[in-house]
């Protein structure tokens, strides 16, 4: 279910002085704003290597994508749905520029819904990488029916594709960089807990840059 009143989940760091690092736990009210603010803030400051960091991310309000893949891509047609019957429609495109920041994305097994919009249609427009674990491939447009005053049926009903027509429902997103957290360092990451010198998916995402 998506969920459009989600709080933002949104944190940030600077690793090594030169690359930048957003964490977005869910993607709610707000997180666009202040994920794009940070991206704005770390070029400002002549950081234009980020960093973001979409596991364990599961929940996500869809528009809230679409606002970030319009300010991170450049022109055109980003993401189609595509329903039961083969019908096509537009979903998202972008009018602007895009960044000229360096994105590479986090994934891992959890990464949902909104989150895996984002990561899909970064690596089939933009080029970036994406280091991890394969997501869980629920990348679904859902329909809400008033069904009763207190009482509400959501249902999927069409499935996102790439502007190149690529269907990840069911199958998730391959990392272009594949590597699997140990059970006791992903417990640790779900707690926030995890140091980033431990965190190998972390350390590989920055060294992802030198490639």
């Amino acid at each position: 279910k998506e969920n459009k009143n989600l709080s933002s989940e949104v944190s940030w760091d600077i690793i090594d002085d030169s690359i930048g690092y957003i964490r977005c736990k869910t993607l709610g009210k707000g997180s666009a704003d202040m994920l794009i603010g940070k991206v704005e803030d770390f070029s400002s400051q002549g950081i234009d290597k980020v960093i973001i960091d979409f596991r364990n991310s599961s929940k996500g309000n869809m528009q809230e994508a679409f606002k970030i893949l319009q300010y991170l891509l450049p022109e055109g047609d980003i993401l189609h749905t595509l329903d039961k019957n083969g019908k096509k429609e537009l979903a998202c495109k972008s009018v602007g520029n895009g960044t000229s920041s360096k994105i590479s994305l986090l994934v891992g097994s959890k990464t949902s819904g909104a989150a895996e919009v984002i990561a899909l249609a970064m690596k089939d427009s933009l080029g970036s990488k994406v280091i991890g674990e394969t997501t869980k491939g629920n990348l679904v447009r859902e329909k809400a029916i008033q069904i009763s005053e207190n009482s509400v049926i959501i249902f999927p009903d069409a499935k996102y594709i790439t502007s190149k027509g690529e269907d990840l429902y069911k199958k998730g997103i391959s990392p272009d960089i594949v590597l699997n957290l140990g059970e006791n360092e992903s417990s640790l990451l779900s707690e926030e807990k995890l140091p980033y010198s431990e965190d190998l998916q972390l350390q590989k995402a920055i060294t992802s840059f030198k490639c």
